[in-house]
């Protein structure tokens, strides 16, 4: 979890920078703002990267973040770990989604990070489809470079 890519789609205007991010709002399922990310690896740029989830067109941009410091991110890897922390910050249901206080999330955490079978079907978080991180908090994050992301378009 070093290095994070950064994908900013190829119908956003402004180039990318950490003090653009917006803070978190809940809204239904997924909040708005935050900065979400997903771990860089060289060889296929990333799992969000090889996903059916990006369209990566002329115009996608990558950027690699350093993470500094100790950030105190709350790591999700399996169903029952999901479980529980949905049951804790459990906000309330819109229709049939369950939706959760990523606002409150934010004063106890800096992010957090969905992987392994919590991105299964009957965990609470499967939506977040590939392995990423939201972050709340991006002071503990440093821009290293601009990468070119449609070299790893398969």
């Amino acid at each position: 979890m070093d290095i994070q890519l950064h994908l900013t789609p190829w119908y956003e205007e402004r180039n990318f920078a950490l003090n653009q991010v917006h803070p978190i709002k809940n809204h239904l399922h997924k909040p708005e703002g935050g900065l979400w990310t997903s771990s860089y690896n060289q060889k296929i740029g990333s799992e969000w990267l090889q996903s059916d989830f990006v369209e990566l067109k002329n115009g996608c941009r990558g950027t690699l973040l350093q993470v500094v410091g100790n950030p105190n991110i709350l790591s999700i890897k399996t169903v029952e770990q999901a479980k529980k922390v949905a049951s804790t910050y459990f906000l309330g249901q819109v229709l049939t989604l369950d939706c959760y206080d990523y606002e409150k999330m934010t004063e106890d955490y800096d992010g957090i990070r969905i992987y392994g079978e919590a991105l299964n079907e009957g965990s609470p978080f499967w939506e977040f489809n590939v392995e990423s991180t939201l972050w709340f908090n991006v002071n503990h994050l440093r821009v290293l470079e601009k990468i070119d992301v449609l070299k790893y378009k398969s």
